[in-house]
């Protein structure tokens, strides 16, 4: 649902309820926050969860392709490339061969899932507090995983 574009959203007391981050971020963009300035929130709260990563290391490639890409509404960590075909391998195991996966990445983020929780919402906090904006009721509830991934 579009946010109403009559309303001045920089009033101090215009206050909008939003549900999930989508919405959080045009209501935020709505009261003149620039969106480099989400960008880097969202950085911010992905990497300590990169820190946690630790991937089984033989040669050094498949740690050094992990990177941060950070958007308005979201940071994905991303593991892998041309140099690196085989981290989906060890990442999530092959099935054909009965390897099973390390599970780093997602260990990672199950074990970062409070801390980033509580990171999300003080960063958001703080970023509502740099641009005028009043001290927000937020709370973050939590993450939902990929219904798409089969977790073994």
């Amino acid at each position: 649902m579009a946010l109403p574009s009559d309303v001045d959203y920089s009033d101090k007391n215009v206050r909008v309820f939003t549900r999930g981050i989508r919405s959080t971020v045009q209501a935020l963009e709505a009261a003149g926050v620039d969106t480099q300035d989400l960008k880097d929130v969202m950085r911010r709260v992905g990497e300590p969860v990169m820190r946690h990563i630790r991937p089984p290391v033989r040669s050094g490639r498949l740690l050094a392709s992990l990177r941060l890409s950070p958007t308005k509404q979201a940071v994905r960590i991303r593991l892998g490339g041309a140099r690196v075909p085989y981290a989906p391998r060890i990442e999530f195991g092959l099935r054909k061969f009965q390897q099973d996966g390390h599970h780093f990445l997602f260990s990672a983020v199950k074990a970062e899932q409070g801390p980033t929780i509580k990171r999300l919402e003080d960063e958001l906090r703080a970023l509502c507090k740099k641009h005028d904006l009043g001290e927000p009721e937020l709370k973050v509830t939590g993450y939902v995983p990929n219904p798409k991934y089969k977790y073994r």
